[in-house]
């Protein structure tokens, strides 16, 4: 049945069964076979196969020239197969996922971008020998430095300024601290003297006692000989110790209540 052709008055709410329509233009002329619904509401591009939404000129299998509201209940946004990308609403935040969203990615928050633990930036596409060339970890902070005569546990003491800084970079640790007017009443004078407290652990290097960091060292009221240097010995440690040319820094080189260490270092975490 063809309406221009054969013409025809209708009354209301006519109904028409196989209507073959060659072009629908309810505003404005399109090419023959597009449709265009109020002026680019609803554009079909019947010679590209496009389809538009608030356009009239889709560059693309689907272009929406707007926003998209998913609504209330259903949010999630996906492409076929079991394993293809998803994005989904989860709280109000904007989760991307993959297999069925039951394994998510990441997701978009208020801050930025948030990965889920043991995820994160895979650069493992590059080449490279090494052991792991996933970026899961960056983080920035504070830590408390504490006098004492031990690694572990032992005495600790007061001083009268206690900062510390941190910014960890996968397993890197950059540390910056202060320790002023030392008060080394309670320790024992014989024992050697640490700053305990680091945010991580040290890692355990095989086969190796102790190892030394990069970074600096500034005294006063510490007798030493030479220059003053850090280290941290093995195994999963959050102390850092100090030696000169004289050897350890004992807790006896102190001045109590007057003895300051202003430090920075980098150092491996576990």
């Amino acid at each position: 049945m063809t309406i221009k052709q054969q013409g025809g008055v209708f009354g209301r709410n006519p109904s028409f069964n196989d209507v073959d329509v060659n072009t629908l233009d309810v505003a404005g002329q399109v090419t023959a076979g597009s449709l265009n619904v109020d002026a680019g509401t609803l554009f079909v591009d019947a010679v590209n196969n496009f389809v538009g939404i608030g356009t009239a000129a889709p560059g693309d299998r689907l272009t929406v020239n707007g926003n998209i509201y998913l609504g209330a209940t259903s949010r999630t946004v996906y492409t076929g197969g079991s394993a293809d990308l998803r994005l989904q609403t989860n709280t109000g935040n904007t989760l991307i996922s993959r297999d069925n969203g039951s394994t998510e990615i990441a997701r978009f928050t208020t801050t930025g971008m948030a990965f889920p633990s043991g995820k994160g930036i895979d650069f493992s596409a590059t080449s490279g020998t090494g052991t792991s060339e996933l970026f899961d970890d960056y983080e920035e902070g504070t830590w408390t430095p504490v006098a004492a005569d031990a690694e572990t546990g032992g005495n600790t003491g007061t001083a009268g300024v206690a900062n510390g800084y941190y910014t960890k970079v996968g397993n890197v640790v950059y540390v910056m601290g202060v320790l002023s007017n030392v008060n080394t009443t309670g320790l024992t004078s014989g024992n050697l003297f640490y700053i305990q407290g680091l945010p991580f652990s040290s890692k355990d290097l095989v086969g190796a006692t102790a190892y030394y960091m990069s970074g600096g060292v500034l005294t006063s009221a510490v007798t030493i000989t030479g220059n003053v240097q850090m280290y941290l010995n093995d195994l999963s440690k959050t102390a850092v110790g100090f030696y000169d040319a004289g050897g350890n820094i004992l807790v006896s080189d102190l001045t109590s209540a007057a003895a300051d260490f202003y430090f920075s270092l980098t150092y491996m975490a576990a």
